[in-house]
């Protein structure tokens, strides 16, 4: 190597190693993520997490246009009742990388509806997938039978995910969404076993 590529080369390991985030906090890329549930002392937290979404993502979320993260949204992840229904965190530094939800329907406590949404920053990193499988595994400890999945017809990466766990599942179209109906015995994704991207 060079002295010149050499030079670049540390160059780039230091920029990387110190990433600052909205506030002029730095962020440490080798920090574990860690998943956790949601508590409303949080809120601040996930709240900001819209200088860091996309119209895009906000859109793909929401089925509707939206500059930050709703208030219903947010009003919501504050009353999730505890027991079948989860909001699980994706952190890092005490930073919120993604949210996921697993909600349960009072009128058949058998199917639940999952929702992820992560920073654009942080998107094909594996943490989408990680809230995930943490949602599945609590819905099938808690004996949910079948999770629905409804995203827009342009979500393809949502879309990729679902045909490469549930390759004989078949989205019901209807206009521009895309709607899934999931067993979660079969199989359960987050018992599959196959090389995950490294998040630190």
């Amino acid at each position: 190597m060079s002295p010149d590529v050499h030079t670049a080369h540390r160059a780039g390991r230091r920029a990387q190693a110190r990433v600052v985030v909205p506030g002029g906090r730095p962020l440490n890329p080798q920090a574990a993520v860690t998943l956790r549930r949601y508590r409303p002392t949080d809120r601040p937290a996930v709240t900001a997490m819209s200088d860091a979404l996309s119209e895009r993502s906000l859109y793909q979320r929401f089925f509707t246009g939206h500059p930050r993260l709703p208030v219903g949204f947010l009003d919501r992840l504050d009353h999730s009742p505890e027991g079948r229904d989860l909001v699980l965190l994706a952190v890092r530094d005490s930073l919120v990388l993604g949210v996921g939800e697993l909600i349960v329907g009072p009128e058949d406590p058998d199917r639940a509806e999952l929702g992820l949404l992560v920073r654009d920053s942080h998107h094909r990193q594996g943490i989408g997938l990680r809230l995930v499988r943490g949602l599945l595994a609590h819905g099938q400890a808690c004996g949910v039978g079948t999770v629905r999945v409804e995203v827009l017809t342009e979500n393809r990466a949502v879309r990729a995910l679902v045909a490469t766990y549930y390759p004989t599942a078949t989205g019901v179209v209807d206009g521009w969404t895309v709607r899934y109906e999931l067993a979660l015995f079969c199989p359960p994704i987050f018992t599959v076993a196959r090389p995950r991207p490294a998040l630190a």
